[in-house]
């Protein structure tokens, strides 16, 4: 027999998110496993990250990317993204 286990409600999980962005990056890691277990879409957690301020969150949706095979809608997701000095988070995911 097979369950599921809920480590964070749906409804709550982009809130606990967004507040571990200021935890530790051990802390960060961890928590980042988690969230990348729900399936949590991409579009909605990259739109709250910044390139110099956020890289073990960045990091952390590299890893996840690589496993996921390439497709449309990361590329529009990637190139999508505001054109900022220095951010090399879109030229890593292409």
């Amino acid at each position: 027999m097979m369950g599921n286990l809920v480590t964070f409600p749906k409804d709550s999980a982009l809130n606990i998110l967004i507040q571990s962005l200021d935890w530790e990056t051990f802390e960060q890691n961890c928590a980042w496993q988690l969230f990348l277990a729900h399936s949590i879409a991409l579009e909605t957690i990259l739109q709250h990250l910044e390139y110099k301020e956020h890289p073990e969150a960045l990091s952390c949706l590299l890893f996840q990317l690589q496993r996921e095979k390439p497709s449309e809608e990361t590329a529009t997701m990637a190139l999508s993204q505001p054109c900022r000095p220095h951010n090399q988070f879109t030229t890593s995911i292409l």
